[in-house]
């Protein structure tokens, strides 16, 4: 089912009411397109779903079992899911014969001494996974990672999280010490390049079977514009839209760094406060997606604050309003450009979003896309992305 997958949020507007006004009526919304898209199949579009979700378990398999290690991760990742949603009606000796495979499986991927730091980021957060406890090599993974990446802030993070839980001061204090000394912070929220190849690839020769995606175009007719006018259109279109949403769904299900453990330490202990800045300067000029560059933010003004520093922490609130209204702006011009009947089946717009490079950089090529297309349509009302750049 698709829920405006390349829709983002736009900047509030200043009345306290029209905010409230704006809230209500978006519950409203999203309650209304819910239960069309909960709504019971058809018998067409019951065989259209089990179809859709078998191809989608070849596909998976067929990720398990690449060569490509980065592949076998997004495999593990979208398996996961599936357990995770699923754990209820699975039998409970079955569920755990699975979670041990797929600690076995993230134990070989270890062993390999080529793997990037897309890999490791992705085979990181299932190894943690409580229902991993007793089937993953956490430590091996720990160590591959910080030997093949000690520059990398990201690397710290976990073990920074576990010295804190076991109230190991004196590794806390070291890790501290060595995440202030490193030169990048890589989040990844991509996919990479050759994987979205090795998807395309698939697709030419796999295709999605036509009575699949059924279900799909009902969805598209029922929660949006679409009209049966455009269903010569959607049939054509919509195998090859289908992969830019999978692939979509795969980047969205990407981890997420754990910043708390850092935000904390930093915000609670003067004595860590020298090591919190190095650490936030890096995140700021050197972090690669929004949240990283807001929580170095964020670890400035707290350390100034606690150390009762006045004209620093004016300053840094003033650097981060700044860019709190830069990356609003940005997201005002996409979001308000975004024609989505127009730009859904825009192969163009959907490659834009698979940039394996920094968010923000990604982000403004989307905004003036949008900006420069709906202008060319004689848009009258068209937001300029130029606008947002901070002086």
């Amino acid at each position: 089912m698709l829920i405006f997958l390349y829709a983002l949020p736009v900047v509030a507007q200043d009345s306290a009411a029209v905010k409230k006004q704006e809230a209500d009526e978006s519950v409203q919304q999203l309650a209304e397109t819910m239960n069309k898209l909960m709504r019971k199949p058809t018998d067409a579009e019951q065989e259209s779903m089990e179809l859709l979700g078998q191809w989608t378990m070849q596909l998976t398999e067929y990720l398990l079992n690449h060569e490509q290690p980065y592949a076998q991760a997004i495999g593990l990742n979208k398996t996961n899911a599936i357990l995770q949603s699923q754990a209820t009606q699975i039998d409970p000796d079955t569920l755990q014969l699975l979670y041990q495979n797929h600690g076995q499986h993230i134990n070989k991927l270890v062993n390999n001494e080529t793997l990037n730091i897309e890999t490791l980021q992705i085979l990181e957060n299932l190894c943690f996974l409580s229902e991993l406890d007793d089937h993953c090599n956490r430590q091996a993974l720990l160590d591959k990672q910080m030997q093949l990446y000690p520059s990398d802030l990201s690397v710290y993070i976990r073990p920074l999280q576990l010295a804190l839980e076991t109230d190991n001061q004196d590794l806390t204090a070291n890790l501290l010490k060595v995440m202030s000394g490193t030169q990048q912070m890589t989040h990844v929220d991509y996919l990479l390049p050759e994987f979205i190849a090795l998807i395309k690839d698939y697709v030419k020769t796999n295709p999605i079977p036509e009575k699949a995606l059924i279900r799909e175009k009902n969805d598209l007719i029922a929660t949006t514009d679409f009209s049966e006018k455009d269903i010569p259109t959607m049939d054509e279109k919509m195998p090859d839209s289908q992969v830019y949403i999978m692939l979509i769904s795969m980047q969205l299900a990407l981890p997420l760094p754990q910043f708390k453990p850092l935000k904390d330490s930093c915000q609670n202990n003067p004595d860590y406060s020298a090591e919190c800045l190095y650490i936030a300067k890096t995140m700021i000029n050197h972090g690669n997606t929004i949240i990283t560059k807001a929580i170095g933010h964020v670890i400035n003004i707290a350390v100034y604050e606690l150390n009762n520093q006045q004209d620093m922490l004016a300053a840094s609130q003033a650097n981060h309003e700044r860019f709190k209204q830069y990356a609003e702006c940005l997201s005002k011009s996409y979001s308000q450009n975004n024609d989505f009947v127009a730009d859904y089946f825009d192969e163009n717009y959907s490659e834009l979003w698979f940039t394996a490079e920094d968010e923000l950089t990604r982000l403004t090529k989307i905004a003036t896309y949008l900006y420069e297309k709906r202008l060319t349509e004689g848009a009258d009302e068209a937001v300029n992305p130029e606008t947002c750049i901070v002086q």
